[in-house]
């Protein structure tokens, strides 16, 4: 099974379009599969994120807090280690990167290549 930790724009993707790979990657969501980590400041940022876009997807609060309620009875919940400061050309990357390591887990992009890549070895996930 796959430890990932989704970033916000993987669930905004899913949201905005219902027949892309993030919406089939949260299809997946409790198969044995893969399963989600968080800590406190991603599920905050998931929240905050999520409900400030909402209109775009016509949703409402108590949508997104079923939509991240489902996520997080899937999720392994991992403390943040405030000491450890990886070094990556993208400081957005940094955040949520800091939170693989505790939880051993893969970033979504690396998870959606392997659960796509046997549909084209040359595609690129970004």
């Amino acid at each position: 099974m796959y430890q990932v930790v989704l970033d916000t724009n993987v669930l905004v993707a899913a949201l905005r379009s219902r027949v892309g790979a993030s919406a089939h990657l949260l299809g997946l969501l409790g198969n044995g599969q893969w399963r989600p980590n968080i800590t406190v400041a991603v599920a905050l940022e998931y929240e905050a994120v999520l409900k400030r876009e909402r209109p775009a997807f016509g949703l409402s609060d108590e949508d997104i807090d079923l939509l991240l309620d489902t996520v997080y009875a899937q999720a392994g919940f991992h403390r943040q280690y405030f000491l450890w400061r990886p070094a990556m050309k993208d400081p957005d990357d940094v955040w949520f990167s800091k939170r693989l390591s505790p939880a051993g887990a893969t970033s979504s992009s690396h998870l959606t290549n392997a659960i796509f890549g046997e549909l084209s070895n040359s595609a690129s996930v970004v």
